[in-house]
């Protein structure tokens, strides 16, 4: 009898699962699914741990509901991908496997890995693997030029026309099985503190809850989208994140429950449909750009000449950043967040990368190494473009001058200050239109308030940078 083996990644559902999904096409197979966790790889890419206890809790809910139709995960713990190559190779052997099917992760250290468990097997173990992860397959989206795209405006129109025309299928999970394979049902890394914090609760796990939240946000949300998104203290945004990052659902059952919702989907007089379907976009962008540009995953610059900036990185400013004490209100609540919850907004991610970068002066990796470590939703291709994107290094056409002032930022979208006091309960007393700049309020009424004074001046602050970004571009030589 045929054996096959699922190799789980960051797909962690049976909906909409490619390599699931074909793994089981022939009845007469006995399939079973595996996950290796590899804490040491983790802890080197500064996976968050809020992050590696949401995968152990979704890890549960794929096992439920892969016992459900007659298949066994099996979960093993290795130190690193290439123990976890050495490991997947020894059980395929071990256990006569004719066919590994996986889903292609695209990063530099998991290509390698992956091509080195293809290399271990080959003779032994037919690996097939699918595209389950990405909209649309890198090879399948090139300019005229056959190049790849550097610029996101092009690569939307590119994307709307190609799923203007294409059908758009989803894979319905497996029937139950008629042999199965279950033997046993521990998780062998049960005894790892680290996946049994139970301190992250914000975002409750699985695949069947995600497709809940999914379908609440579109029947609820997403034909206001584009008024309501930047409004960071009214919860309008999708908050699908996290679920994405893991695996727990599919960017094409995003699209797919978008184009159902509307034929005119990618049509601009659906702003709300349209704006959510962007930042998907956004989201595939910037994987295809670590695929087709892998030094974007070593921490380099798109623009290389930006390497050349002379960055203070002064370590007072930093903890002040890092511990939300830099006297500007929408700063420090967005630090307090990220520090407390692991998720943060969008808008906030790239106020506070604005101000960390082109007000205090901090080189961007300093900051994209810390969201990384403390995002449950943190995914390497995402959190780099956002942070290249805001220190005006990567392949934005907009020049150095896109800056986001705090003050005003946090007037136009915590109006009345409600995500501050909720975050800072110290400025709760401030009235609504001194939250803002509480320290002058403070001075007037000649009142002691326990928070932090400004660390800069805004202004003086940001043309220290200016004049630092432009001498480093005209001197390129």
């Amino acid at each position: 009898m045929n054996k096959y083996l699922v190799w789980f990644r960051n797909d962690l559902r049976i909906h909409d699962n490619p390599a699931l999904h074909y793994a089981c096409t022939n009845p007469e197979a006995l399939v079973s699914g595996v996950f290796v966790a590899t804490p040491k790889q983790w802890e080197k890419h500064f996976v968050a741990n809020c992050q590696i206890n949401f995968i152990y809790k979704n890890l549960l809910e794929l096992k439920k509901n892969l016992l459900e139709i007659q298949i066994e995960l099996i979960i093993h713990t290795c130190k690193d991908f290439i123990e976890s190559a050495d490991w997947i190779f020894n059980f395929c052997h071990r256990n006569k496997i004719s066919k590994l099917y996986f889903n292609r992760q695209y990063e530099y250290n998991e290509k390698k890995r992956d091509n080195l468990v293809k290399l271990k097997l080959h003779n032994i173990t037919e690996c097939i693997t699918f595209n389950g992860n990405l909209l649309i397959s890198p090879k399948q989206i090139m300019t005229q030029k056959i190049k790849n795209y550097r610029v996101y405006r092009p690569f939307l129109k590119r994307c709307t026309k190609i799923f203007s025309k294409n059908i758009l299928y989803i894979l319905p999970p497996p029937k139950i099985r008629k042999y199965s394979t279950i033997k046993n049902n521990l998780l062998e890394f049960d005894r790892c503190e680290i996946f049994n914090n139970k301190k992250y609760n914000y975002f409750l796990p699985g695949e069947n809850y995600a497709l809940k939240k999914l379908k609440k946000f579109v029947d609820t949300k997403l034909n206001n989208y584009h008024i309501n998104r930047d409004f960071f203290s009214i919860n309008s945004t999708s908050q699908l994140s996290p679920y994405l990052t893991v695996g727990a659902l599919s960017a094409s059952r995003c699209l797919y429950l978008i184009k159902k919702n509307s034929k005119n989907f990618t049509n601009e007089k659906n702003p709300g449909l349209f704006k959510w379907y962007s930042e998907l976009i956004w989201r595939e962008f910037y994987q295809h750009l670590m695929i087709a540009y892998p030094f974007l995953s070593m921490s380099e610059p798109f623009l290389k000449w930006t390497n050349k900036i002379c960055w203070e990185n002064n370590p007072k400013y930093i903890k002040a950043w890092k511990n939300g004490s830099t006297g500007y209100p929408i700063i420090d609540a967005s630090m307090h967040q990220l520090k407390q919850t692991g998720w943060l907004h969008n808008r906030l991610r790239m106020i506070s990368a604005s101000f960390l970068v082109k007000n205090l002066f901090v080189d961007w990796r300093i900051g994209e190494k810390y969201f990384i470590s403390h995002l449950i939703d943190g995914n390497l291709s995402s959190n780099n473009g956002g942070w290249q994107w805001s220190a005006s290094t990567g392949t934005d056409s907009a020049p150095y001058f896109r800056i986001f002032n705090p003050i005003l930022q946090g007037k136009k979208f915590d109006h009345y200050g409600n995500f501050i006091r909720f975050w800072i309960p110290e400025l709760s007393a401030v009235p609504d239109h001194c939250i803002h700049f509480p320290h002058n309020w403070a001075v007037e009424n000649n009142i002691k308030i326990h928070y932090p004074a400004p660390i800069v001046q805004y202004k003086t602050s940001y043309i220290k940078f200016r004049t630092a970004y432009l001498y480093a571009k005209n001197n390129l030589k």
